[in-house]
């Protein structure tokens, strides 16, 4: 009886654990969805990665495409599609691609689709100036892909390391009869899911990413182009990191304690740029009058709280070929005045257009303050970013204000796009500024190896450019990236595109 009885109080026992652990099953909860939010302070355009030359459009582009190269925090070039590659002379380049890498639609990458991509690259605005010095492109078979170049370019690496030399998939873009605007079929860490009217873009993280899958669930990027409302956003936990945030904010944010601030240098210059198409700025004592009134200290202490460099060049003080030696005209509002007047120019009418981003449209008023103490009269005009690139391209324009960033923290990413004459117009020359001179140095620079070499002739270009005032360069920008604490594996880049498919939080 003993014997049953314990026999039975095993079998209960077993009954009562197997009751248990389907209870633990049936009351399992389901794994939270993480997501991550972000905060840009501007609206992107699309995301064909070769059409848009604008920062934000980069960003976007660098989360759902990938290049054949990257730049890694240092300045390197590592691999990323192409796992290896070679010079087999000074202008024949040979990419060996990674295995096996899928598209966001079950694709796998192929040498055709390179083929494709930079072939597309040398026919559309935005990359077109990166791709300018490639002849030929070929694919040997389907993981190999040759690359010729009319002549020999040092930074061929670095311009194909770029959101806008991103590899596309050929059966996708034809699909799409080559409108991808807002849908886009890559290799990045993240496929795109709802694009909407752009103001909130929904991602999903890419489970088959060559690089792994991000630890994230989606991705949401929300358009809050007024400064303070991108702050604000940040302490009402809208979103989780804010791109760009204005110095003044900064002030409120860095007390909050859970919040971590990153300001660091950029590749980016804020400028005034000149339309030559106007007749009026063939005048070079008009341009210099302008030059010598602008108060660079006074915008950088009033709109940017001290946190910008003045600038003494077009180029980025921490792009490879900068110099410090360059000189450009110094303040002094008597000189301008006396310039104004001894040339006739007291009354000119002159207009300078922005974009709606507060901090612009404060430094355009400080310089129209500046303007008008020497006799000169600035319209401002304020347009939406949509509006104002369009403009650019057009050369519908007299001064533009604005900034460009030189993505691949090389001079010639700045150089040749702005101020070569080949490339004015959309591609980036807005000014349609032309010097045959100027242009012998920017190709100089492009043809050698040699880092010192480069470095003279950039410097030589940068001082050519402060000479003839081809544009009034006013400062270095910070990009100041603000984060709730928990966020971890953030990088920052200091060509603006900052990685976070590896984030962690």
């Amino acid at each position: 009886m003993k014997k049953v009885f314990f026999i039975f109080l095993v079998m209960l026992g077993l009954v009562g654990c197997s009751d248990k652990e389907e209870k633990t099953v049936g009351t399992e909860k389901t794994k939270k969805e993480q997501v991550l939010r972000v905060g840009l302070n501007g609206k992107p355009k699309g995301v064909d990665p070769h059409m848009y030359s604008e920062v934000i459009g980069g960003i976007m582009s660098q989360q759902i495409f990938n290049s054949l190269v990257e730049i890694d925090e240092n300045g390197n070039i590592i691999p990323e599609l192409a796992e290896s590659w070679e010079f087999k002379d000074p202008t024949t380049l040979v990419f060996n691609l990674q295995k096996g890498v899928k598209f966001h639609n079950g694709d796998e990458l192929k040498a055709s689709d390179v083929v494709f991509s930079v072939n597309r690259m040398k026919n559309k605005p935005a990359s077109m100036v990166m791709v300018d010095p490639i002849s030929g492109v070929e694919a040997l078979d389907d993981y190999t892909v040759k690359i010729t170049l009319s002549k020999p370019f040092s930074s061929i690496l670095y311009n194909l390391a770029h959101p806008r030399t991103s590899i596309l998939n050929e059966r996708s873009v034809k699909e799409q009869n080559d409108d991808l605007s807002i849908a886009g079929v890559g290799t990045g860490p993240f496929k795109l899911i709802e694009w909407g009217t752009g103001e909130q873009i929904t991602l999903e993280s890419f489970k088959d990413h060559f690089q792994g899958a991000p630890k994230f669930d989606k991705l949401v990027v929300k358009t809050i182009t007024e400064n303070t409302s991108r702050a604000m956003a940040l302490e009402a936990k809208d979103v989780d990191i804010a791109y760009t945030v204005a110095p003044i904010d900064l002030e409120n944010l860095k007390n909050n304690p859970d919040l971590v601030i990153i300001s660091k240098p950029v590749v980016l210059t804020e400028a005034i740029t000149f339309n030559f198409d106007k007749e009026k700025f063939h005048n070079k004592a008009l341009r210099e009058a302008i030059a010598m009134a602008i108060d660079k200290k006074g915008i950088i202490d009033a709109i940017y709280n001290g946190l910008a460099i003045e600038a003494n060049s077009p180029v980025s003080n921490v792009a490879f070929g900068y110099s410090d030696k360059v000189t450009g005209l110094p303040r002094d509002m008597e000189k301008a005045k006396k310039i104004v007047e001894e040339n006739g120019l007291t009354g000119t009418k002159l207009k300078v257009i922005t974009n709606d981003n507060p901090s612009r449209v404060q430094v355009a008023q400080i310089i129209q303050s500046n303007l008008k103490e020497i006799g000169l009269e600035l319209e401002i005009e304020v347009v939406a970013w949509a509006t104002y690139l369009q403009d650019l391209a057009n050369a519908n324009f007299e001064m533009k204000l604005g900034g460009w960033s030189g993505g691949t923290g090389d001079s010639d990413n700045i150089l040749f796009p702005l101020y070569h004459s080949s490339s004015a117009g959309a591609a980036g020359n807005h000014g349609r500024y032309k010097n045959p001179e100027l242009d012998k140095y920017i190709e100089a620079g492009r043809a050698t190896s040699d880092p010192a070499e480069r470095k003279r002739n950039y410097e030589i270009a940068q001082q050519m450019i402060q000479d003839d005032i081809a544009c009034v360069p006013l400062y270095y920008s910070m990009d100041n990236m603000v984060m709730r604490k928990n966020i971890k594996n953030f990088k920052f880049r200091s060509t603006y595109f900052h990685v976070i498919k590896d984030i962690e939080f």
